[in-house]
């Protein structure tokens, strides 16, 4: 009986150390150093994967959440740090899962992903360890054939403009579906694939006939993102001959429904027939209209402006 309690008394007191690695889903969470440490989303940023993680003391606390990219350190607690070995992400429009490897090892290894690029009939290709094949194409839409596995049956999956594709350490977009003159008719129709360079976890994606819809008034303590085509010159103090050596470039703007107490400057901002001046921050630049019409697109992005504003 004696060594029973004893047995008991180790396990409550036995310290329980933490592993050299972890394996995070999207949307999951693993209890490091005492620590709850949870992915919050997957995104891009400029062509790189990127993830959102939070640091929390408990469950209701407040998150101490950052963008990580591979190779940054986590910061956990005093002596217990991690570093981001790996992100990645695989799937197609709603069927996605992605992950997020934390290591004690600082060493990255080198990984090979080979790139996805324009597609025809009967083209095959993979998303991890599955297979995928193109049996379909058409001038709006194009099939493609999910190979059977040990536990799921194979699938068709159509695809449209603007779907995206995860590809573990690349996303790709579906740009369009390009006739071709050939006799061949595994020739005559292309899926043209894009990579993805920003894809935001915050909003959904807008297809591009919705750009520019309707919104509501104001919505007052919020942010948006907006783009203008415009000259961007961020000094209080103005000089014609920098004003003139400044070239137009497609601005992705970030507006405040709220005063940010700082000295800002302002745009006007129209909805519903109301306008109002906003305070906004330059977030990016893009130099071709087909460049910022992909942004837009992927990051659900209504309010564009392609004439030039002064």
């Amino acid at each position: 009986m004696k060594s029973l309690i004893i047995f008991f008394l180790f396990l409550l007191t036995a310290k329980v150390f933490p592993q050299d690695t972890y394996t995070i889903y999207e949307k999951g969470e693993e209890k490091i150093c005492g620590k709850i440490i949870r992915v919050d989303g997957i995104w891009i940023d400029n062509g790189r994967m990127k993830a959102d993680i939070s640091i929390l003391a408990n469950q209701n606390s407040k998150p101490i959440t950052g963008g990580y990219k591979m190779g940054d350190t986590i910061d956990i607690k005093k002596g217990c740090k991690y570093f981001v070995k790996l992100i990645q992400k695989f799937g197609i429009k709603d069927d996605l899962s992605g992950f997020v490897e934390l290591s004690k090892n600082a060493d990255l290894s080198d990984y090979i992903d080979f790139a996805l690029g324009n597609l025809r009939l009967n083209d095959g290709f993979y998303i991890g360890s599955t297979n995928y094949k193109v049996t379909r194409i058409s001038k709006d839409e194009a099939e493609i054939t999910q190979a059977a596995t040990k536990t799921t049956a194979a699938k068709t999956i159509t695809l449209k403009k603007n779907d995206i594709i995860w590809k573990g350490f690349e996303a790709y977009y579906i740009s369009d579906f390009l006739a071709n003159a050939s006799d061949k008719i595994e020739q005559q129709w292309t899926i043209e694939i894009k990579p993805v360079k920003d894809y935001s976890i915050i909003v959904t994606v807008i297809p591009g006939e919705l750009m520019n819809a309707p919104k509501d008034d104001f919505p007052i303590g919020s942010e948006e993102l907006i783009i203008r085509k415009m000259k961007y010159y961020p000094k209080q103090k103005f000089v014609q001959e920098e004003y003139d050596k400044i070239p137009v470039k497609y601005w992705v703007l970030k507006v405040y429904y709220y005063p940010g107490g700082i000295a800002r400057q302002m745009i006007e901002v129209e909805r519903n027939g109301k306008k109002s001046m906003l305070e906004f921050d330059a977030y990016k630049s893009f130099d071709t209209e087909e460049e910022v019409l992909e942004f837009a697109k992927v990051n659900g992005i209504t309010d564009i402006k392609l004439e030039e504003t002064r």
